[in-house]
């Protein structure tokens, strides 16, 4: 797969393939782009047959490692960035789902650590700053789109939601609060890695655009 190959497909094509590689479903996807769920389905299936993947997870990394291809020759500096693993803050009051979260991410090799509440992530992030933050909603009666507002607007980091709110206006809400990526529980974890990995490169290279 290529660039040239992406780029011959039809420009509503390309959006379609911009928002698989978020992670969002068909549903959302019709919706967000206002076509039927039959032709974003048709889209899915050319995008995938077309590319040489067959599922959204091979199509994300065959995509990141384009985009990787491309940077890196506009920037080889791009590369020893990405070799540095994000630190990684999961907010999870589920104290066995938090440690089975940080304990999958650091046998990736991630550096990541976990708290349990609002307080405790400000308190965490104050000390030792994160460059992904890893939120679930559910935190009791905390708002967690309330956190990640907050988040959006007081520390530099990328968020990605992970939660039980599975609903289609629940998941517009978590990604018009500043979400960059929204998963519904449970969550596979070779999913969440890759989702972070994807999210690590994008802040790599919107950091090098800007100069």
């Amino acid at each position: 797969m290529t660039a040239q190959e992406i780029a011959k497909l039809t420009a509503r094509q390309r959006d379609v393939l911009e928002l698989m590689c978020q992670g969002l479903p068909t549903k959302m996807i019709s919706e967000r782009l206002f076509l039927s769920t039959h032709t974003v389905a048709e889209y899915r299936h050319v995008i995938l047959k077309r590319l040489g993947v067959s599922n959204v997870v091979e199509l994300v990394n065959k995509i990141n490692q384009i985009k990787s291809e491309t940077q890196l020759a506009k920037n080889p500096d791009i590369r020893a960035a990405l070799e540095i693993a994000p630190e990684l803050l999961v907010v999870e009051d589920d104290v066995s789902y938090r440690e089975l979260v940080v304990s999958s991410l650091e046998q990736a090799g991630f550096p990541c650590r976990g708290v349990g509440s609002s307080a405790e992530m400000e308190a965490s992030l104050a000390t030792h700053p994160a460059g992904i933050v890893l939120l679930d909603l559910n935190l009791g009666a905390e708002d967690g789109l309330e956190m990640a507002r907050v988040l959006r607007e007081t520390h530099r980091c990328g968020i990605i939601m992970m939660t039980t709110r599975g609903m289609i206006e629940q998941r517009i809400d978590g990604l018009a609060m500043g979400a960059d990526a929204y998963l519904v529980k449970p969550v596979d974890m070779r999913e969440l890695i890759e989702v972070i990995r994807n999210l690590h490169r994008r802040q790599i290279e919107w950091r090098y655009a800007r100069g």
